[in-house]
């Protein structure tokens, strides 16, 4: 996924849906969202120290270890249902209740 065509909206509503802080979602948009396909030596060295994660964290959360739950989108939950299709193109059979397998 190219991040780059997503704004500074979109991203702070998908890192708060995912419950990450709001502290790191603001990190991310600062340092990271606008060089995602440019990244620096001194980026790549600060995401190692995020691996595990599975989000950026800011450096105060990460010297803290403050590592939080991420939430994981489900299609049959409505909150996510509302989330996913206010902002991605997903087909309308991934939101049926009754999918085939």
């Amino acid at each position: 996924m190219i991040l780059e065509k997503y704004s500074e909206e979109w991203h702070r509503e998908y890192g708060k849906h995912s419950s990450i802080p709001d502290c790191c979602i603001d990190y991310w948009i600062e340092h990271f969202s606008l060089y995602v396909n440019d990244l620096t030596s001194q980026h790549l060295e600060y995401l190692e120290k995020c691996n595990g994660w599975n989000y950026v964290a800011c450096p105060k959360c990460l010297s803290r270890q403050n590592k939080v739950p991420i939430h994981r989108c489900d299609y049959s939950r409505l909150g996510c249902k509302r989330f996913l299709q206010r902002w991605l193109p997903i087909p309308a059979e991934k939101f049926s209740r009754s999918r085939k397998k």
